[in-house]
């Protein structure tokens, strides 16, 4: 449109002259070469075959580029997850050793304790020490009474051990390190009472015999009760003592 109004211009400024041998073959050719024409736009020549295989490379190799990138991504993404899922497992086994052990350390303490318990109520109940008992027993208790004398000679270990049984004591331990030596270690008889527990506190005695002297050394639960275990002892019916002057 705008093409026929400029030749319209043309038109009335110029001499008729001109419009026949100048203007008119002009717009001919102009209109033939299908500029002006908005239905026939004009001929644009195709780019070389070259230009077109580069831009069509670029292209691929953009998207192989970003396929590449998008697999890396996808790998490092899988990576990462690989990682914190090993992660999570062991943190969860190490926990779970964690509560076995616990549960482990647990049993063998209840075990231990039952076992302490049981052995506790035992002994609490038996009516005489074991050596092992006697000494643990002797290490805690402190000295509640204790005695010498000099003998005009030292009595038979049997006999004398004999003599203690006879007054009501048993005989945890008794030895003779050396000719005319002796050394006894004794404790009370415990009977339960009624009901079937023992109540009865303990008292022993440790007795040593060595080169006519003889000592004695008492502890008990109940340092009230010494004395009547020591009159049972009746040593002046086994010993010859030495009175002194």
């Amino acid at each position: 449109m705008s093409s026929l109004l400029l030749l319209l211009l043309l038109l009335s400024l110029s001499p008729d002259h001109v419009l026949t041998q100048t203007l008119l073959p002009s717009y001919a050719s102009f209109l033939s070469s299908g500029f002006g024409d908005p239905e026939h736009p004009p001929f644009m020549p195709e780019a070389p075959q070259a230009d077109q295989d580069v831009r069509a490379g670029d292209k691929e190799q953009a998207e192989r580029l970003e396929r590449e990138r998008a697999a890396e991504e996808a790998e490092r993404r899988l990576e990462r997850e690989r990682q914190e899922q090993f992660r999570k497992d062991k943190e969860a086994y190490e926990e779970k050793q964690r509560e076995k052990q616990k549960a482990e350390a647990d049993a063998r303490k209840a075990a231990l304790d039952a076992a302490a318990e049981e052995l506790a109520e035992k002994e609490g109940s038996a009516p005489t020490l074991t050596v092992q008992r006697f000494k643990e027993l002797w290490t805690t208790l402190t000295t509640s009474g204790s005695f010498q004398c000099k003998l005009k000679e030292s009595p038979d270990l049997n006999t004398f051990l004999e003599h203690l049984k006879k007054q009501g004591f048993h005989i945890v331990f008794a030895s003779s390190p050396a000719t005319g030596d002796i050394e006894v270690g004794l404790c009370n008889i415990r009977t339960p009472d009624d009901d079937g527990k023992v109540r009865t506190p303990w008292f022993s005695a440790r007795m040593l015999c060595s080169q006519n002297n003889f000592s004695a050394v008492m502890k008990a639960q109940d340092p009230a009760s010494v004395p009547v275990h020591v009159k049972k002892f009746s040593l002046a019916k086994i010993l010859k003592i030495q009175k002194g002057k």
